[in-house]
């Protein structure tokens, strides 16, 4: 019996990250199997605008690379979690961008069981700026806050850092690949994210961390 988050995956890389026309794809067809197995005359029928360029992508049927995704997946220890299926955050359900999948390193935890505070803000950051942001994640964490963040240089990764040093839990929301650690230097602090919350990504492995992709992802650190 095949997978049925081999269509999940197909579907996200199909209409890319942040996509509203596959959530509404899956709203008229009711799931990504259906979208996969609709022909070219029913997308058309649904009424949901769909790019020229995503609409050939959606007539593309094959599903090699979604299986090959989710084969390293297992292989790597890396969760696929797609809507209706346990873990996926129910609460990205909301959104009328809502990911189609999501890959996770970590303990995913129930975001509407917690107090979660999002923290982001400048790569550049001034020294004023670092103490600020250490103090709130630091005390935000020891009051019992998950601190959700994107692992960016500056900002990020102080408030993070802070929260980690205070027992806290924190989630990193990426804008690359679950493989791709941006950047480079903070290595040490994604081990440590995964060890005490997670990590997630709607970016399939091996993704870049390009520049676009960093203001879809922050709508789900929001």
């Amino acid at each position: 019996m095949k997978d049925s988050r081999v269509y999940w995956i197909w579907l996200s890389n199909a209409c890319g990250a942040g996509s509203r026309c596959a959530v509404r794809l899956c709203g008229y067809f009711g799931d990504a199997e259906s979208v996969y197995k609709a022909k070219e005359k029913q997308y058309k029928a649904s009424g949901v605008k769909i790019d020229k360029r995503v609409l050939q992508r959606l007539l593309d049927k094959d599903i090699s690379y979604a299986k090959e995704i989710l084969a390293w997946c297992g292989d790597m220890g890396v969760d696929v979690l797609c809507p209706g299926h346990k873990g996926y955050p129910k609460n990205l359900t909301q959104l009328s961008d809502a990911p189609m999948v999501l890959y996770s390193l970590g303990e995913v935890p129930d975001f509407s069981e917690i107090f979660c505070c999002a923290m982001v803000g400048t790569r550049k950051m001034s020294a004023y700026g670092k103490k600020c942001a250490v103090n709130f994640g630091y005390n935000l964490a020891r009051c019992g806050a998950m601190i959700i963040s994107g692992l960016a240089r500056g900002i990020d990764s102080a408030a993070m850092t802070a929260a980690l040093d205070a027992g806290g839990k924190t989630v990193a929301v990426l804008g690359c690949g679950i493989d791709v650690v941006y950047p480079a230097e903070n290595e040490d602090l994604m081990r440590r994210v995964v060890k005490n919350g997670c990590v997630l990504t709607e970016y399939a492995p091996g993704t870049s961390p390009y520049g676009p992709n960093f203001p879809v992802r922050n709508r789900l650190i929001s």
